[in-house]
């Protein structure tokens, strides 16, 4: 399977226009509730167009094409994982909007040494390339780790913009299947339906390129986020990084999708089975957290997963490219879904 381009030049008209359309959707999730909002609130959704605009840049080291760098941020920044800090504090979010902002000097110090000149690239050599990039991976955790041990500082307030005992539990992985069953303070680890058998897709994708050196890093912070809170820094808070991943998954998923030919139809027909799959769990799910409606949503748009991959899989066996239906296609199942999702959780919140 053709694992997809792994590089991109980053375009700042492209990441111009990215936050300009993350602004609009903000505004339009969150206008009817600005008549209300504190002067402190409209950190609220600066935090989704921060986080979202950070993590379509981010994407963009192995992602070639807006669309799909688009639907990483759109899922990242406005996904029920980062819409959950809305129901704390307003500036709970910032850690986690910020955080692909501090991937990005490490994601990119190779780029940039090789667009300063070849000779530049060369003599870094590759072991202080290897030191600078692991130096650069531990900036997010340390940023991070200082921010909440200032909050908790006299000398700087102190506030606690989050309760220091949210961690990552096994209840959060449950939303995997039902990201709408349950309460929107509710941490959930889930990116909605659609985008979530699109970043299966990603993974098949990344797995096929064999680079673990990112699977560290994620492993790390998942580590530290079902553990006791290191330096003040609530655990569910390190839970971002591989909310972050996965949405970038959703990306390169897009991408492969989008370009894939018929010896790719098997891992599309997995994606196609495993949506089927969370069909019948999404509402198992939802009728154990008794939310019917929310169930009822949940399975709908994994059914719209399942339609939407299996229409590609027979554009794909009958070697018929079509890349511009594909592209409308997805655009349509990835955007509708986080749309109406994020406007529940949010409606649910305020």
């Amino acid at each position: 399977m053709d694992a997809g381009p792994f590089s991109g030049k980053m375009k700042y008209a492209g990441v111009a226009a990215a936050m300009l359309i993350y602004m609009a959707l903000a505004v339009y999730l969150y206008q009817p509730y600005f008549r209300t909002f504190k002067a402190v609130q409209y950190i609220i959704p600066l935090n989704s167009v921060i986080a979202a605009t950070g993590c379509f840049l981010l994407s963009r080291r192995w992602i070639g094409v807006f669309a799909a760098s688009f639907f990483s941020g759109a899922v990242y920044g406005f996904g029920p994982f980062i819409l959950a800090f809305a129901a704390y504090h307003p500036a709970a979010g910032v850690a986690a909007a910020v955080m692909p902002w501090l991937f990005c000097p490490a994601a990119f110090v190779k780029t940039w040494a090789e667009r300063r000149n070849a000779k530049t690239a060369k003599n870094i050599g590759k072991t202080l390339q290897l030191i600078l990039s692991v130096a650069l991976s531990l900036l997010p955790f340390a940023v991070i780790a200082l921010f909440f041990w200032l909050c908790a500082k006299p000398w700087f307030g102190p506030f606690f913009p989050l309760p220091g005992n949210i961690k990552l539990q096994f209840s959060n992985l449950a939303g995997l299947a039902a990201p709408l069953a349950f309460k929107p303070h509710t941490f959930i680890f889930n990116l909605y339906q659609v985008p979530l058998a699109v970043a299966l897709m990603g993974l098949f994708m990344y797995l096929a390129v064999h680079r673990i050196a990112v699977l560290i890093i994620v492993g790390a912070a998942i580590i530290l986020a079902v553990t006791e809170p290191v330096f003040y820094v609530s655990p569910i808070v390190w839970a971002s990084v591989p909310v972050l991943y996965c949405s970038i998954l959703v990306g390169l998923g897009a991408q492969g999708i989008a370009w894939s030919s018929n010896a790719d139809r098997k891992w599309i027909l997995t994606c196609v089975a495993a949506s089927a799959v969370l069909v019948i769990a999404g509402f198992c799910i939802a009728g154990f957290g008794k939310s019917f409606q929310a169930g009822l949503q949940t399975s709908i748009m994994h059914g719209v997963a399942a339609i939407m991959m299996g229409s590609i899989f027979f554009m794909a066996r009958a070697r018929v490219r079509w890349h511009l239906l594909r592209w409308i296609l997805l655009g349509a199942g990835i955007m509708i879904d986080v749309i109406l999702g994020a406007t529940y959780i949010v409606d649910g919140i305020f």
